[in-house]
C-alpha cells in the first residue's frame, strides 16, 4: 500500500483497499494492521470500515500498534464500531479465526 499511501494519502488508501478487499468473493474476512496516527491526524476511516464489514458481512480484525498513550482511544473508537481490536498479533488472529468461523 506504501506507493498509493505516498500518492493519495492514507484514508482514501485504506477506504480504497478495505472496499476491494471486503467485495473480493474469495475473502472470508480480513485482518488489518494499523499503527495509531498522530493526535489529530485523520488517517483511517473506522465508520467506513464498520461498514464494509457489515455490509459484506465479512469479520473485520484490526491488530493495533503504536503511541502507547493512544491506542487506547483508537481501540475504544474501533470497539464502538463493533470492531474488534488487540494490541497483540496472537490475540487477534484468535479473534478472527473464532470469528470467521462462525460465519
Amino acid at each position: 500500500l506504501y506507493p498509493a499511501l505516498e500518492k493519495h494519502g492514507h484514508t482514501k488508501t485504506y477506504r480504497t483497499a478495505v472496499e476491494a478487499v471486503m467485495s473480493d468473493p474469495g475473502v472470508d474476512a480480513v485482518y488489518t494492521h494499523l499503527f495509531t496516527p498522530l493526535a489529530g491526524v485523520a488517517c483511517f476511516d473506522f465508520d467506513h470500515m464498520a461498514e464494509m464489514s457489515r455490509k459484506h458481512r465479512k469479520p473485520l480484525v484490526v491488530w493495533l500498534q503504536g503511541d502507547a498513550s493512544r491506542m487506547p482511544e483508537i481501540a475504544r473508537e474501533l470497539e464502538s464500531r463493533g470492531i474488534p481490536v488487540s494490541d497483540e498479533m496472537s490475540r487477534s488472529a484468535r479473534i478472527l479465526a473464532a470469528l470467521a468461523a462462525g460465519r
